[in-house]
């Protein structure tokens, strides 16, 4: 999810550090996730705690449009595949 979308779903003010939204999510029920922050680093969690990636620095962006979806569908597909 996006992070708009995360605090939404966590029930806290938009600019809410991240830790703030996973906690939140957590009380909420969701006991594992991945929230994209644009082009900030991306935040993970699970049972065993909470990770960041930073992506690289883009050369050029020549469009985003999909980029969530990318992200999402790759990242569904390693978990089906047994990623942990």
């Amino acid at each position: 999810m996006n992070r708009r979308e995360a605090t939404t779903l966590a029930e806290v003010e938009g600019d809410a550090p991240a830790e703030k939204i996973v906690a939140r999510l957590r009380q909420r029920g969701l006991a594992s996730g991945v929230m994209t922050q644009g082009g900030e680093a991306v935040i993970g969690f699970d049972a065993d705690g909470v990770f960041a990636i930073r992506p690289p620095a883009p050369r050029r962006v020549a469009d985003a449009t999909g980029a969530g979806d990318a992200l999402a569908g790759v990242t569904t597909v390693a978990l089906l595949n047994g990623l942990q």
